[in-house]
């Protein structure tokens, strides 16, 4: 395959005025070999990489630029991706609509009177038909949120699944590797790479590695389901439930699970309590608000 399919990608990049690229990889190439040969990503701007600037969009790491390559970087090129762009994001992760980067408010680009979701907005604001996939991280629902926003598939694997060794920290107990795909073949690809435990560099992953080709052959028989229709549009009610019929259709045996409501307006709580407080800790050595001597102010 040409690298045409590269400069068509970093000619239409290079046009964008929705302040979602923070850095375009202008000497990329394919590559021919590997199971994600020929394929082109994006990354959110809060992995580390080598000898490039990497500021989480945030004017705190102006000209930052690590000396180590993050583990989903390292292993995606090793399977023969190219990464062609760095996308902005809500600072250091920390937001869920685009309007919070430093470099400029990121809006949906199927209708700038919009939001785009956050906080992995610029990798969904320019996700492109030609991009394969684009890296996010999902703390809350920072893929998934503006990947619905736009009408791609946002897919946050579980908690260690994937090496978080170069990911800026928020919190650090709920950030999680995730990304947006075009379609379920190229995700299950993704994830047969990623999935991987990370012996040197990262304690909280796990082995739940697996072979892209035993995916296809054997498919899930119990399928658990969330019962929240009361709280959806009827609309998406309907779909969902015809998604529903689909797979009870395919044979596949479905099991309702309802939570008390209590236990779910809870969780909003929790989260902001958790990610909060995490994020004072993990974010300390940049502003500097928990160290050094104190004393009371004279002028107050």
């Amino acid at each position: 395959m040409s690298n045409k399919k590269i400069e068509n990608i970093i000619n239409k990049l290079s046009l964008d005025k929705n302040h979602a690229i923070a850095y375009l990889f202008k000497n990329a190439k394919l590559k021919n070999q590997g199971l994600l040969a020929n394929k082109v990503f994006s990354i959110k701007d809060n992995y580390a990489d080598c000898n490039v600037e990497c500021k989480g969009s945030s004017i705190f790491l102006e000209n930052f630029k690590p000396q180590y390559k993050s583990t989903v970087i390292k292993l995606l090129e090793e399977a023969g991706a190219t990464c062609v762009a760095r996308t902005n994001l809500d600072e250091f992760g920390m937001g869920g609509s685009g309007e919070y980067s430093a470099y400029g408010l990121i809006k949906n680009p199927l209708n700038d009177q919009y939001l785009v979701g956050g906080s992995s907005s610029g990798a969904a604001a320019s996700f492109i038909d030609d991009i394969d996939f684009a890296i996010g991280s999902d703390t809350g629902d920072s893929v998934r949120k503006p990947a619905s926003n736009i009408g791609v598939i946002g897919f946050k694997p579980s908690y260690g699944a994937i090496s978080r060794y170069g990911l800026f920290s928020y919190a650090s107990s709920l950030d999680t590797v995730a990304y947006f795909c075009h379609n379920v073949n190229d995700l299950i690809k993704i994830s047969s790479i990623l999935y991987q435990k990370d012996k040197e560099n990262d304690m909280t992953s796990i082995d739940l590695s697996f072979e892209y080709q035993q995916i296809k052959k054997n498919k899930p028989k119990k399928i658990a389901y969330l019962n929240c229709f009361d709280k959806l549009n009827p609309s998406i009610t309907n779909s969902y439930k015809k998604f529903l019929e689909k797979l009870n259709q395919d044979g596949i045996e479905l099991v309702e699970i309802k939570e008390e409501e209590k236990l779910l307006n809870s969780i909003d709580v929790i989260y902001k309590i958790i990610s909060y407080s995490e994020a004072s800790s993990n974010l300390a050595n940049l502003t500097g608000v928990s160290f050094g001597k104190r004393n009371e102010g004279r002028d107050w």
